[in-house]
């Protein structure tokens, strides 16, 4: 549609159920293209929160020992040999 068309048909399928203006039509394409916007974002969120809980669930866990092999430094480890 240009600019000045007087009309154009509205399609359900293959078959006309209305007719806009130009104006009409450039509006509810405007509407379209905002609600479009909206959806992919939400969909882009959606996307995001899944791709977390995925990465999330298969990180490997840490053992029963963790916080206390943690909690020992380098120099208090025990070497087996005897101090001298």
């Amino acid at each position: 549609m240009r600019p000045g068309d007087t009309g154009c048909s509205v399609l359900d399928g293959s078959t006309a159920v209305a007719t806009r203006t130009y104006e009409q039509q450039r509006d509810h394409q405007a509407l379209e293209r905002r609600r479009d916007a909206g959806n992919g974002a939400a969909l882009v969120l959606y996307g995001t929160a899944g791709a977390l809980v995925a990465w999330r669930a298969t990180r490997p866990r840490p053992g029963p020992d963790a916080d206390r092999a943690r909690a020992v430094g380098p120099d208090e480890r025990c070497t087996g040999t005897p101090d001298t």
